[in-house]
């Protein structure tokens, strides 16, 4: 019986260190799961672009965008980026694209009007990214 647990005791001791090793490997680096599939995805679409904001900005979203519009606020991300992307989706379509409900009249009960412009410029940091501004990003901080 000892022979036996000695064995896995080896084999496990075994494989412990290869797996120390293959995690000190030079040129190796650690992805989390989420950005890989994003990185995928943007592979399979051809292209390595921001996701496209699904749904409209609520109102309280463009009360947000509107804060951010004043202090003509920039977003930085990349296109890979998990957390950017939610920023993106929670805020909605027009604080990003603009549109419907970006512009609104002199007063906060005004209508919106057509067409207005985005309220949060999103600047890509990834060189790799479409449209990609790193340069800017550097300077930003």
């Amino acid at each position: 019986a000892k022979a036996g647990g000695g064995a896995w005791s080896g084999l496990a001791a075994a494989l412990a260190a290869m797996l120390v090793a293959l995690a000190a490997a030079p040129g190796t680096e650690a992805m989390p799961l989420e950005v890989m599939k994003r990185e995928e995805q943007a592979a399979a679409a051809g292209g390595f672009s921001i996701p496209e904001i699904r749904s409209r900005s609520s109102e309280r979203a463009l009360k947000v965008g509107r804060a951010l519009a004043e202090r003509r606020a920039i977003m930085f991300g990349a296109y890979w980026c998990p957390y950017c992307d939610q920023e993106r989706q929670d805020l909605g379509r027009e604080v990003f694209e603009g549109g419907a409900g970006a512009a609104r009249g002199p007063f906060p009960w005004s209508a919106p009007r057509q067409g207005g412009p985005a309220m949060v410029r999103y600047v890509e940091c990834d060189a790799r990214g479409a449209g990609a501004q790193p340069e800017l990003c550097r300077q930003g901080g």
